[in-house]
């Protein structure tokens, strides 16, 4: 049986972004990331950001209904920079 994701609530607020990081790159196939030399740290963020939707209970597993189509999702990551151009976290 397949399993998909109803959403059940919007997080409240967005958080401002610091004016001084940069975005390095906005690279969203997962295996082209995945294939990179940093791949540990993608690993590591995008974990931290399923545990977080989990913590907050953005989502949760259901059966999917019969003739009916699941909405799709895709991954989008960001090398957020400091003012010196050094890498100060990853996004996912």
């Amino acid at each position: 049986m397949k399993t998909s994701y109803a959403r059940q609530k919007t997080p409240g607020g967005a958080k401002q972004v610091n004016k001084a990081a940069k975005t390095l790159n906005n690279l969203t196939i997962y295996q082209e990331v995945m294939s990179r030399g940093n791949t540990v740290h993608w690993k590591r963020t995008c974990t931290e950001e399923l545990k977080e939707f989990m913590r907050q209970k953005l989502f949760s597993v259901v059966p999917r209904p019969i003739g009916r189509k699941v909405i799709g999702c895709k991954w989008v990551f960001k090398t957020k920079l400091d003012a010196e151009g050094q890498i100060e976290r990853y996004k996912a």
